[in-house]
Parts: structure tokens; C-alpha cells; sequence
């Protein structure tokens, strides 16, 4: 048994990766079970990186979570800003690449040669720790040379190579906030997209279906057009490759020299940016590069897979051996990004690569290979290689998944001519991947081209397409030297044949499949003859949104334009249909006519967004499909725009690992708030366990040879789970070292399936199965476990009816459990005796029970077992004896519910879907409201809520392992607000002011409202008190914060003066006041100097002012006096002999004047009240 993380999963890839290399054949596609194969046997390399301690300090940690990269933001002279690309990194070890991290510095570094470090103390404090063995600049040239071409920082890029056990999102997120950093993200894996069948074709069918006869009889392609293969290696000696095979005209042969200066001796013909390594070698970047892209000595499986792609881009045709290619007679770059060593899996470098093929001037290149992951990094590569004029073809992947809901890369980014794979009979395969996001169709299975050492065989996948119609677009810039990457791609789009399904509402998800003849006969030219618009989002600032952060900021309405631009022949009617995906937010007006788009021109669909209440998201996207048309030509286009949200929330969603797509865990259960235990399987058949604390590293590993489906945990170290195995031999397991053994019990005599457990003390439990002939297995503990015994006293099952896993809610003693016949069974004491009800009506399933308290709760259930039956809602408020069916359809919300809780006194239940999103409802079901969370684009399929008060703690465990912590509405709430009993201002001057602080304070644990501040009088006169910049109202106070207000006194009288501070808000005993006192006292009308000199100020009952002066010695005094708003009334110089001195100083009105009297820089300053009742 294991107890690391995923130590046991380690020899499961291993195993499975022997048994996938002795297969010859596979009934799905070997392509896909080939990347299966290598993607598991690296996942026990990378994840077993993440079970050692991180290196850096605990003072350069921050906060766990999806770290966010913004690419392309930026504000518009218009005030518009730009919506930008956004990229989250999570902790996915068994995606990236260990011991490395790309970082992108804010200013650039030079480095030299094996440099370990940067000379900047603040990179330094984060790197040093991490042992760093080794930090390259991939494009140094474009720090230098190649400085003012740089248009997106690549100069700035470095690979930084470490020793150090340290996860690489640790120290991406280690250097978030760090000054010298623009971002930092993982390195990721890419790996090819097939494994090669035996050859068993004469022909290639596939160049009839996409009528590449047609096209050559238009253009053979030309030798002035290269092809960049960027793969495992390409046999350049291959006898229908070698004359197709691009020479580098700027370099010397065998010269030792490199000719052309861009840093690779005599690359002739291409390069190898690996060499013949190992997996070790490669983990430390130690690449070994030469200007040889074939693979030594020899190249079979995987290694072959290059000189298949370059032979179906353009294998040299018409010369009377071999095979054909759609390129016909265009040119090879080949470019080898793979070891020689069949044991190196896996392609390394290859976005350097990209950008060295597109410097090099390929008009056209070629990608067979990708994965997982959105990076930054690769995004910025791929819109440089575009600026530079190269058009980027990439396969879309073989796992038959929607490449719109689980992206893939380089596939997925924009820009990027993706390819699905069809099959003999004209329609899309079943393993390619597909989805609006694919731009194109192409052949894919038992494709026909070269192999190494002058073979030819058979192959299948996206792999295949991808060159297929790289060749095509090499075909078409033969045709159009002058076009731009962005016209030869929408013109392969345009051009393809809508043939790949017969229903309308599925032509956006398989637009089409290419045809060759069409993409170099139609736009030959734009201003005659066949042509057909290409109408898309414009390359340079295709989003513009009203909110200075590129995202919809607010539930209030953004404007969004959308810059449209027809890249090809001429629109006589363009509309534009706009509709959201997901239904998080309204787009009005919903369609719109732009009229006619001559070739370039560019035109704004400006729109109204809005979110609605409904959206989940407090960080992540709303989605819209776009459908531009063109009536006067019958062209339809369609395209995904996706629109960042980003709302301020007091939740918290944390996201702490990704989990291997192998692993499927069904329960989940958090003893405490900050531990998780989950129980699921490996491969379907496995029963394993995970356990995770924050802080520390997830640990994982096998149960049972059997699936495992129930878990409960006391702690760290106890925990049981319970087995549903095909032979029905149940068992529950117990692990009191944290899963590093277990002990089974059968309870195979009660039950053949367990689906809930549950411990009331260390030694009283109870276990939730399905029947066991006429009577239902559940039995119960008295002794920890060690022994089971039924539970009689329950209804009996109907014809087969079962148990579901997650279908159970206990509260206390009490617990619900529901069917799969739509019944509810209930215990109130411990599971010793049950009662049963029937949902009426209802024949489906009853997928989650919850209750908030004895009385209420909801059922989630389906009318029917038909697979599309909806989720519906019933209630009851009697404990579960009745219910009312129909209170709410979920799936009329677009939400699947994965697990529910209702936090302790709690009003709301809380539903978990299987995106990722939460929602509440205070009533029963009849209103739902969304919890805000983080977005992270996984499947979940459990989850476990705990609480926190005044927060809850919602586990959700599927591709994704992370909580959201949020408040709720609870029973026991404390809504209190501190308000002071009174505020003293003590003795002030009339005419002067004094400021004190009041702090309110919500000492209760839930957010309160401040709704309104009221000055009432007391004694005090209109104006004598006054709040300061008083706060924007309402003003909301979380529990524990606190708001200080300003509060001025001026008084105008003497004597004590009074007023009250009203304070109005949710709290309980709203209103509060505050009392505010304080005394006025008539300023000094007298100075006294140090030498005995007084002077006496009085008002004379005719008006004026009287100034005396009694003095030992001469003085030269300045005497100003000013009005209670600063400004100076006169200014006199007095000279002042010894003795009695007498000044009379007219004032035309009467006040409360400020007075200053200064002798050198002795200054005495005052109040006078003239007024004819004294000073």
C-alpha cells in the first residue's frame, strides 16, 4: 500500500504503459491509447516532483490558488480597453514540465553563458533557495539584433532550470508580485497525437475526398513556399522526401559557420533543438542540439511520427514512386523537437522551434503535436510567428472531447488553423476531438504516407489532418505570395464543404471539411469571378469593452465591440448574430446588420452586455457565439468570444491541484475544515484514497483491487471506506496510519455495494448499501468497525430498486437516504429503524437528499430513468414523511448537481455542479441564487461542506481539488454594529473647531449595512456639528471591520452644546446614537508676553476696536486679524513706546474675528467677539 502522493499511481502508469506497447491494434484509436501510454508513464515522474517539501521559505509564500496572467490589456485613447487573453496557472503537476519555470521579467537581463542568476536582489531572494542549476534565454536575439521587431517581450523570456524539490506553480506563485516579474507559469508538456498502424492501403483516399486532383490542375504548389514540420525528426534521405526538402540559402554547407547569424551552425535543412537524450537530461534542459533533424540511428513508433507528418504536408509528387501530398512540390523545413531515445517521450522545445521556422521565412507550419494547459508564453510565440508572416496548422487532439468546454493547446489559441480528423465516410471520427473552436476538418484515419528508411505505411489522427491541410494552405500562398497568414486561414475555412453533419444546429460544432479545389479556385481575385468573404475578429484589438480592467467588472450594462474584419472577398449583406453560450449574461441587440465589407475592411458590431443574476462567477468567463453571415454570397462563419469576469466578492475560492484524468473520485468527507479525505478509483478498476491538508502535500494511493465509493474520516490517520466491487463481495476498509495500510471487514453477507458510512463515536457507525436479495444492506458497529451486523427494520426494496452513492444527508442522529425509484428512506435514531416515502409521481432517481434541520430539506431527483430526464427539486417540511414535487427544474438553469450540504444553522442549502459552479436557496428550492466562485474549467464530481462560522467550507474534489469559502445565511446570526454611547469635543474656543474620530464596528459575525448617518440637534445650533467626507451609503461592514467617521465641532456660543450622531442600519436595535458634547468658551481677548508687555482688545459700543497696551520697553508689533474662513481682514504695524498706548481700529461689522499679534518670532494669537455685549 501507499502513502505518498500518488506513489501507488507511479506503478500503475508504469504497468499500464507495458501493457499499451504489446498491443498491436486498438478498436478506438492507437493514436490515442500511444499518447495515453506516454502521458501515464511521465504523470509518476511529474507528480511524484509534488510529495517532496517546497524549498522556499514560509515568508515567500503567499496564498494558494490559480495564479492569473493577462495578456493584451490596455486602455484606448476612446477610453475603450482592450480585452485581454487571460491564462490561469493551477497546480497540475502531471502537465508541466519539473525543475523549470518560464519567466517573463519586466525589464531585459544579459545573461552570459551558464548563467545561474539575475542581477537583481529581488529575483535573486525568491531564486536562490531554489538551487538553480541553469537559466536560458530562448530568443536572445530579440534582446539585441532584433531588439525594435520584438512586439510582445520575448527578448525578456528566460527558462530557469533549478534542482531544488520544489512544484513549479510554487515558485510561479512565489513570484507573483515580485517587482523585476511581468509573469511566471510552468513549462508544459507537449506530446505527439498518434501511433502509427501497419501499412494496409494502396491509395490514399484521402486526397480524392478533399479533391487535391482539382487543386494541382489550379497549382502545384511552388518551391518559394516552405512547410515547417515541427516534430520528432523527419528522414530528409527519404527517397519521396529528400527533393522536397528545403535548403537554407543563407548558409554554407559544412562550413562550420553560421552564415545567416541566427545562431545555428550550417542548419542546412533545418535543426534539432533536443538531440539524443535522456528523460534525465531532458528534466535538467540539457540539450544536446544539432543541424541534423532526422532521427539516428534508426526511427520506428513514436519517432517515426515526423517523417509521416512531412510526407502527408508535401512527399514529393509526380515522380512515379511512393505517395502524393496536397502540397505537391512546396518546400520542407524540417525541424526535429524530439530525442533519438525511444525511452524520452514527449516534444521539447517546440515553441522555440516555432519561432525559428517562422524566421527563417515558412509560410506555412505545422503542429502534430500538443496537450493540455494555456500558456502565456506559447500565445505571444505563436502572435510573433503570425506578425512574421507564418500561418500556424495544428492538430485539435484524439480524446473525442469538445475542445470548447477542455481546451487544447496550441490548437486552442487564437490565430491557430485547427484540424479535426474525419473518417472514409466523410464525417468527423469518433476519437477526434471537435467543437466550434476547430476550424476545419480534414482526413485522419489509415492515412497513407512515408516512414523512415524509404517505407510508407498507415496511420490515424488529428496528427495526419493537421499536414493534410497544411499542405493545402501551402497550395493557396503559391497562389497569393502577398496574402496575409489571416487570409490563407479564413480562406481554407471559407472554402471548406459543409458535408460533415445534416442538422443545422450541429454545423457551428463541424463546420466543415477542406477542399482543396475550392481554397485555390475561389477569391482568385477580389474583383471578379467566384468569391466568398472571410469575415472574423480583426488581429489587433478584436475586443474593446467600457471597463478600465478589459472585464465585465459589475452587474451594470458594458458596452463590447466587436471588430470585425473581411479578410477576403467582397459582403453585400453582413449580419451579425450574437448569443450567449451559457446563459450568465444578455447581449443586445442580438443581431445586427453591418451592410457591405469590402476586402480589409474593418467594421464594429457594438454591443450591450449585461450579467445576469444567475452567473456563477466571481473570476472566470462568459461565453458567446458569434454567427456572422453574408445573404448576398450565403457565407456563414462562426466564433467563440469569451468575455473575462471579474466582480468583487468577500468569497474565496482556492484551487490547490490538478488530479490525473485516471483518478475519478465518487465521495468525499472533511472531518474538519482544513482536512479532506476522498475515496474513487484508478482506471475505472482501483480503489484508491486521497487525503489533503492545506499546507502540506496531497497524499494518495490504493485501497482495494477493487473500486471503492464511501469514505469517512475521524483525522489524519483514521479513516474508512467502503467498496462496490462487480462480484459483489463488499468490504469496508480501515486505515489507522493515514492510508499507508488497510484492513478489510467483509460485509459481502450484508450488502454487495456500500454507499455511504457513517461514525457517531469511535466505536458506534453505520453503513448505507444496496440490497441483498429482498432486504437492504445496511448495517451497523458497536465496536469500531471490527464487525458488522444488519439492520432489519427497514421497508423492503422494490424490484430493482438501489442505493446511490452521494444520495445521503445525515444531521445528527438523523438520516435520509434516496433510491433509485424515487423514494426517500429516513431513521431518527442512528439507523435502527427506517421509514420510507414515494416521490409522487416519481420513477427515477433521487440523486441528493439535504436537509437543513429535522423538518426541512429538498430531494434532487428525476422524474424517469431516461438518460435525458431533467433535475428537478422537491421539498418537504415534515422530515421527509411527504413531498411536493416540481419546485424547481435545475437543468432549466444549466446546472447538474454533483453533491449538496446545508451548512450548520444554516437557512440555505447548497447545491455543487459538476462545472464547478454553487448555488443556494433560503426556500426550499423555489429560488436559487448563485454562490459566487473561481472558475477552473474542470469536471467535478463530489464535494464536502464543512463550515467556518461565519463562512462555509465547500471541498470540491474532480479534476480540480480546491474550497470556497463564502458566507451564508444562517439561523443563529448575529447582526450587531458598535456604536459609541458618546463622543466628548472637551472645551473649544467660538469661532474655533476641533475634530474627533468615531469608529463604527460590526461586531457581529455577518456583514451589517450602515444605511444612513443623521445629525440631530440637541443644544447646539445648525452647523455647529458636521461630518466630515461622509462615506458613500449604503456602506457595508464584513464581521470584525470596522469604519472611522470625522466629526467636526465650531461652536458659535458659549456653554455646553449638544447633538446626536443617528447611525441606521441592518443591525439589530437600529438606530444607534451617539451623543456629541462640548463646550464653547469665548476666546482670549488678552496676550501676556514674557517681559510683563500685556494687550487688552475691546469693541467699542460706537463699532470699532480697541487695542491697549501697557508695556516696560518699546515694542514693533504686526497685528492681523482674519474671519472664521481664513482670510485676512487688515493688517496694522504697531510701534509701541513704554508705558500706556491706545490704538482705535474701525470694524465694519460686528463677528467672531481671529486675531494674531507677532513681535519677531514671538507670535500670540486669539478671539474677539465684537458685538456690543462684549469682547
Amino acid at each position: 500500500m501507499c502513502s505518498s502522493l500518488w506513489d501507488g499511481a507511479t506503478r500503475l502508469f508504469l504497468r499500464e504503459t507495458v501493457r499499451m506497447d504489446t498491443v498491436s491494434s486498438c478498436t478506438r484509436s492507437c493514436e490515442t491509447a500511444g499518447s495515453f501510454s506516454m502521458g501515464r508513464l511521465l504523470l509518476g515522474i511529474f507528480l511524484l516532483v509534488a510529495e517532496l517539501s517546497a524549498a522556499l521559505p514560509p515568508e515567500r509564500r503567499v496564498q494558494e490558488g490559480g495564479i492569473p496572467i493577462l495578456v493584451g490589456a490596455r486602455t484606448l485613447s476612446n477610453g475603450m480597453t482592450t480585452v485581454p487573453m487571460v491564462f490561469w496557472v493551477n497546480r497540475n503537476p502531471q502537465q508541466y514540465v519539473p525543475g523549470v519555470v518560464l519567466l517573463k521579467t519586466r525589464r531585459a537581463f544579459v545573461l552570459p553563458k551558464g548563467a545561474r542568476g539575475f542581477t537583481s536582489t529581488a529575483l535573486s531572494q525568491v531564486l536562490d533557495p531554489l538551487e538553480v542549476r541553469l537559466i536560458r534565454q530562448p530568443f536572445p536575439e530579440y534582446a539585441t539584433s532584433l531588439q525594435q521587431a520584438d512586439l510582445f517581450g520575448l527578448g525578456r523570456l528566460y527558462e530557469v532550470w533549478y534542482a531544488a524539490p520544489v512544484d513549479p506553480y510554487d515558485v510561479c506563485r512565489a513570484l507573483v508580485g515580485n517587482p523585476e516579474v511581468e509573469y511566471a507559469e510552468p513549462l508544459y508538456w507537449r506530446f505527439p497525437l498518434y501511433t502509427p498502424n501497419d501499412p494496409r492501403f494502396s491509395q490514399q483516399w484521402h486526397l480524392l475526398q478533399v479533391a487535391a486532383p482539382g487543386a494541382w490542375d489550379v497549382t502545384r504548389g511552388d518551391t518559394s513556399v516552405s512547410i515547417a514540420i515541427i516534430d520528432t525528426g523527419t528522414d530528409w534521405e527519404h527517397e519521396d522526401l529528400s527533393a522536397n526538402v528545403w535548403r537554407n540559402p543563407r548558409e554554407v554547407p559544412g562550413n562550420g559557420v553560421d552564415d545567416d547569424g541566427n545562431g545555428k551552425v550550417d542548419d542546412v535543412r533545418g535543426w534539432d533543438f533536443v538531440g539524443n537524450i535522456t528523460l534525465s537530461q531532458a528534466l535538467a534542459g540539457q540539450f544536446q542540439e544539432d543541424n541534423d533533424p532526422k532521427v539516428r540511428p534508426s526511427a520506428s513508433g513514436v519517432l517515426a511520427h515526423g517523417t509521416q507528418t512531412a510526407g502527408c504536408a508535401s512527399a514529393v509528387t509526380d515522380n512515379t514512386k511512393g505517395v502524393a501530398s496536397t502540397g505537391f512540390r512546396c518546400r520542407l523545413i524540417l525541424i526535429k523537437c524530439a530525442s533519438d531515445n525511444p525511452q524520452t517521450p514527449g516534444v521539447w522545445r517546440g515553441y522555440e522551434a516555432i519561432l525559428y521556422a517562422a524566421q527563417l521565412g515558412a509560410k506555412v507550419i505545422n503542429i502534430s503535436w500538443g496537450g493540455a494547459g494555456g500558456s502565456a508564453t506559447e500565445y505571444q510565440i505563436i502572435q510573433q510567428a503570425l506578425a512574421l508572416g507564418s500561418l500556424i496548422v495544428a492538430g485539435v487532439g484524439n480524446n473525442g472531447t469538445n475542445i470548447d468546454a477542455v481546451p487544447f493547446y496550441p490548437a486552442s489559441y487564437p490565430g491557430v488553423l485547427s484540424v479535426g480528423g474525419t473518417n472514409q465516410a466523410d464525417r468527423v471520427a469518433s476519437w477526434s476531438n471537435y467543437g466550434v473552436s476547430v476550424q476545419v476538418y480534414a482526413p485522419g484515419e489509415d492515412i497513407l504516407s512515408t516512414t523512415p528508411n524509404n517505407g510508407y505505411g498507415a496511420a490515424t489522427g488529428t496528427s495526419f489532418s493537421s499536414p493534410i491541410v497544411a499542405g493545402i494552405a501551402g497550395l493557396v500562398r503559391a497562389l497569393h505570395p502577398d496574402w496575409t497568414p489571416m487570409q490563407v486561414f479564413h480562406q481554407v475555412r471559407s472554402t471548406a464543404e459543409n458535408v460533415l453533419t445534416s442538422d443545422p444546429a450541429q454545423h457551428p460544432l463541424y463546420y466543415g471539411r477542406v477542399n482543396a479545389q475550392r481554397a485555390v479556385s475561389i477569391n482568385r481575385r477580389f474583383d471578379q469571378g467566384v468569391r466568398l468573404p472571410g469575415i472574423g475578429l480583426a488581429e489587433s484589438d478584436p475586443i474593446l469593452i467600457s471597463s478600465p480592467s478589459g472585464a465585465l467588472s459589475s452587474y451594470e450594462p458594458h458596452t463590447v465591440v466587436l471588430r470585425l474584419k473581411n479578410y477576403l472577398g467582397p459582403a453585400t449583406a453582413v449580419t451579425v448574430q450574437v448569443q450567449s453560450l451559457d446563459g450568465y449574461a444578455t447581449v443586445s441587440p442580438a443581431t445586427q446588420a453591418l451592410g457591405a465589407m469590402g476586402n480589409g475592411e474593418i467594421k464594429g458590431d457594438t454591443l450591450t452586455v449585461e450579467l445576469r443574476p444567475t452567473n456563477p462567477w466571481y473570476a472566470g468567463t462568459v461565453n458567446f457565439l458569434v454567427t456572422v453571415r453574408d445573404a448576398g454570397s450565403g457565407y456563414v462563419n462562426y466564433f467563440f468570444v469569451s468575455l473575462p469576469v471579474q466582480l468583487p466578492t468577500q468569497n474565496q475560492y482556492t484551487p490547490f491541484f490538478g488530479v490525473p484524468a485516471t483518478y475519478t473520485f465518487y465521495a468525499a468527507h472533511a472531518p474538519r475544515p482544513d482536512l479532506l479525505w476522498a475515496a474513487g478509483t484508478y482506471g475505472g478498476q482501483q480503489g484508491v484514497f486521497l487525503r489533503f491538508s492545506p499546507g502540506g502535500n496531497p497524499i494518495a494511493g490504493q485501497v482495494a483491487t477493487v473500486p471503492v465509493y464511501a469514505v469517512f474520516a475521524f483525522d489524519e490517520q483514521r479513516a474508512f471506506v467502503g467498496s462496490g466491487p462487480a462480484d459483489g463481495q463488499a468490504a469496508i476498509y480501515r486505515t489507522q496510519d493515514g492510508g499507508a495500510s488497510w484492513q478489510a471487514v467483509s460485509v459481502a453477507s450484508i450488502t454487495p455495494f456500500v454507499n455511504d458510512i457513517r461514525f457517531f463515536d469511535a466505536t458506534e457507525g453505520i453503513f448505507l448499501g444496496d440490497p441483498l436479495g429482498s432486504a437492504w444492506g445496511i448495517g451497523r458497529t458497536t465496536n469500531g468497525g471490527q464487525s458488522w451486523q444488519r439492520v432489519t427494520a427497514v421497508p423492503p426494496p422494490l424490484s430493482g430498486e438501489a442505493g446511490l452513492v452521494g444520495s445521503v444527508c445525515w444531521l445528527g442522529d438523523t438520516c435520509w437516504f434516496g433510491t433509485t425509484a424515487g423514494r426517500v428512506f429516513r431513521s431518527t435514531n442512528r439507523g435502527q429503524n427506517w421509514q420510507v416515502s414515494q416521490l409522487p409521481g416519481v420513477s427515477g432517481y433521487v440523486t441528493q437528499v439535504i436537509f437543513r434541520n429535522g423538518r426541512e430539506g429538498i430531494a434532487v431527483y428525476r422524474p424517469t430513468p431516461a438518460q435525458n430526464a431533467p433535475y428537478m427539486v422537491a421539498s418537504s417540511t415534515d422530515g421527509g414523511a411527504t413531498w411536493q414535487v416540481n419546485v424547481a427544474n435545475l437543468s432549466s438553469l444549466g446546472f447538474v448537481p454533483v453533491y449538496g450540504f446545508a451548512p450548520p444553522n444554516s437557512w440555505e442549502i447548497v447545491l455543487l455542479g459538476i462545472n464547478g459552479a454553487v448555488m443556494a436557496s433560503a426556500d426550499l428550492g423555489q429560488n436559487w441564487r448563485p454562490v459566487l466562485t473561481m472558475e477552473t474549467g474542470a469536471l467535478i464530481t463530489t464535494g464536502a461542506g464543512t463550515a467556518i462560522e461565519p463562512r462555509a467550507r465547500l471541498w470540491t474534489v474532480g479534476g480540480v481539488v480546491g474550497f470556497l469559502d463564502f458566507l451564508y445565511a444562517r439561523t443563529n446570526v448575529r447582526k450587531e454594529l458598535s456604536v459609541p454611547a458618546q463622543l466628548d469635543f472637551d472645551t473649544v474656543d467660538v469661532g474655533f473647531s476641533r475634530t474627533r474620530l468615531l469608529t463604527l464596528q460590526n461586531t457581529g459575525d455577518t456583514a451589517v449595512r450602515v444605511l444612513s448617518l443623521d445629525l440631530l440637534p440637541g443644544t447646539a445650533a445648525a452647523g455647529e456639528y458636521e461630518l466630515l467626507s461622509p462615506p458613500t451609503l449604503p456602506l457595508e461592514l464584513q464581521p470584525g471591520g470596522t469604519f472611522t467617521l470625522r466629526i467636526r465641532f465650531t461652536p458659535v456660543q458659549t456653554g455646553t452644546r449638544t447633538a446626536y450622531l443617528r447611525v441606521t442600519s441592518t443591525a439589530a436595535g437600529s438606530p444607534a446614537q451617539t451623543l456629541l458634547t462640548g463646550v464653547g468658551r469665548q476666546g482670549s481677548a488678552v496676550a501676556e508676553f514674557d517681559d510683563g508687555t500685556s494687550v487688552d482688545f475691546r469693541w467699542l459700543p460706537a463699532g470699532g476696536l480697541e487695542v491697549e497696551i501697557r508695556a516696560g520697553r518699546a515694542h514693533q508689533f504686526e497685528l492681523a486679524l482674519f474671519d472664521l474662513l481664513g482670510r485676512e481682514q487688515l493688517r496694522h504695524q504697531l510701534w509701541v513706546p513704554p508705558g500706556r498706548s491706545v490704538w482705535t481700529i474701525p470694524l465694519p461689522v460686528a463677528g467672531v474675528y481671529l486675531w494674531q499679534l507677532r513681535e519677531g518670532l514671538r507670535v500670540r494669537r486669539g478671539t474677539v467677539l465684537c458685538s456690543p455685549s462684549g469682547r
